[in-house]
């Protein structure tokens, strides 16, 4: 019952699988997403949610349908892009909460943001190269000798995205990846 007290944030770099963590905790939930993409649909946030999340399926009366949960994802983008569902979101957020939440940032160093890190349970996800080494080899690619681990993760910019594509597309010959220094923005 702690996400009727306060939401999660979620926050680390890019790549690192706070959407992945955030959807398995929400795994029990319907989850509504609002993320980048929403920006061309949800031009109201307050009616979005009065149709999305707090409507009630007349189905609920005759079976068990699960709770509902809101993920709002790239919200450094929703900010950056759309500042006006940006501004809808920070007023959502000061409202009391019925269902859990979680809120995912790549960073929570503006000023905007702190205000719903106050509000929230906070979650920061980073991992060394040890904790990432260990992750490719057990999700990512079987133990290989070959393989240079550390040169892989730092070619990936630490991107669990980029790993994967990396060693599917070199085949785990890490000499060959290119690296490219674009800001996240522009990857995005």
């Amino acid at each position: 019952g702690k996400y009727k007290e306060k939401p999660l944030i979620i926050y680390g770099l890019s790549g690192i699988g706070k959407t992945s963590l955030a959807k398995f905790i929400l795994r029990e939930f319907i989850t509504i997403e609002i993320n980048i993409e929403s920006c061309r649909s949800i031009k109201n946030l307050p009616e979005f949610l009065n149709q999305s999340l707090y409507k009630k399926s007349i189905t609920m009366m005759f079976e068990n349908e699960k709770s509902k949960a809101l993920l709002l994802d790239d919200l450094k983008h929703i900010q950056e892009n759309d500042k006006t569902l940006f501004k809808q979101i920070l007023d959502f957020s000061k409202k009391k909460i019925t269902h859990p939440i979680i809120y995912i940032f790549n960073s929570i160093s503006h000023k905007t943001v702190q205000s719903i890190y106050k509000h929230s349970f906070p979650i920061h996800i980073q991992f060394s190269d040890l904790q990432y080494i260990s992750l490719i080899k057990k999700f990512y690619s079987k133990s290989d000798d070959t393989i240079n681990y550390k040169e892989l993760i730092q070619k990936s910019n630490y991107n669990l995205n980029n790993i994967q594509i990396n060693l599917d597309f070199y085949q785990g010959k890490t000499k060959e990846i290119q690296v490219f220094q674009k800001k996240e923005d522009e990857i995005f």
